[in-house]
């Protein structure tokens, strides 16, 4: 009896050893943090050598500053679309923050993935600048970031179709048009899964188990805005031309440094790039977003001088929208949060 007594004291003691050989949570966070930004910087090094070995100061100063401005003037319209469709969706829920609270708050969120080296990303800070860390409408909160991610996913989708469409039909590459379905595939896995997490009896305290009971508090509320047809359908509006914003700027881009490309080669290109851009090996996608861009285009035919410029260039306007960011996270948080509490509703 005495012997079965210690078992578990034994193994609990080797358990605490174990842990406490790993290294605290945020320690983790941040060496993870650290990491994706070591890969951004080898990826924008990597851009940066295409640029020397392939002469794209030369093509950068014979750009035309017209084109420029109006590709940078479009990246600018894709950020206040999004702040729109974000305030658009918390409306439908019953939370009606000003827009530019909104937009403040996409804009800090951009700031925190790119450059802050803490846990949070920008995802997770949007909420957090809107209405604070106490309140309670959290799960709807996050609910609608999720969902419009999910119409961003599907936006991609959409256009990556068409893009891969027209370079069937015109080249008879039907290569891309896989990636599109496996776009596909991956929004409707997730749905699959938050509807299973909704049913599922989770029990345990281990770290899967603690983000799947999370999953599972906010996923009626996501559920909400995918069987809103309404949702759905503002969402999806919103999402392709937030693209389109993105898919403008690139030409603009490419054609200021005379790369006479397709629309539609960008319209394949952009999209694909931006799923690149979400999976998590670097810092909120910088340099696999360029990098991508860059593969693509020139596998298409587009000069290499001139598509490795067009992706320096477009670092510019990200870079200036996070410093803005910068500035309004310095006021927000030196400040206090502007509302502790969201209005009723929803």
């Amino acid at each position: 009896m005495a012997g079965e007594l210690k078992t578990p004291a034994v193994d609990s003691g080797l358990r605490e050893r174990l842990r406490a050989l790993k290294p605290p949570v945020a320690q983790r966070q941040v060496l993870k943090k650290l990491l994706r930004a070591l890969v951004s910087a080898v990826l924008i090094a990597g851009i940066f050598y295409l640029g020397r070995k392939y002469r794209v100061e030369t093509v950068l100063a014979h750009a035309d500053p017209l084109f420029v401005a109006l590709g940078i003037s479009a990246y600018l319209l894709g950020q206040l679309t999004a702040a729109g469709r974000w305030h658009t969706l918390l409306g439908y829920s019953g939370f009606h923050p000003r827009f530019l609270r909104v937009l403040r708050a996409n804009t800090v969120g951009m700031y925190a993935s790119n450059f802050l080296p803490g846990v949070a990303g920008g995802d997770v800070v949007r909420p957090i600048i809107l209405y604070g860390t106490a309140t309670v409408h959290k799960p709807q909160l996050y609910a609608s970031v999720v969902f419009e991610r999910l119409c961003g996913i599907a936006s991609i989708a959409v256009l990556a179709t068409t893009g891969a469409t027209w370079l069937g039909l015109t080249r008879g590459d039907w290569r891309f048009i896989l990636v599109a379905a496996v776009i596909l595939a991956g929004i409707l896995a997730a749905l699959g899964l938050v509807h299973l997490v909704r049913h599922a009896d989770l029990k345990g305290e281990s770290r899967l188990i603690r983000l799947l009971r999370l999953l599972k508090e906010g996923s009626g509320h996501l559920m909400g805005y995918a069987l809103s047809s309404r949702s759905v359908a503002v969402g999806l509006v919103y999402s392709i031309v937030f693209q389109f914003c993105y898919i403008t700027m690139f030409w603009c881009f490419l054609t200021s440094l005379g790369a006479h490309t397709s629309v539609f080669s960008v319209v394949l290109a952009a999209p694909l790039a931006w799923l690149a851009s979400m999976t998590p090996v670097s810092l909120n996608g910088l340099g696999v977003r360029e990098g991508t861009l860059v593969v693509v285009l020139t596998s298409m035919g587009v000069p290499q001088a001139e598509v490795t410029g067009a992706a320096l260039l477009g670092l510019v306007p990200l870079f200036l929208v996070s410093a803005v960011g910068a500035v309004w996270s310095l006021r927000v948080f030196g400040h206090g949060h502007p509302e502790a509490v969201p209005p009723a509703g929803g």
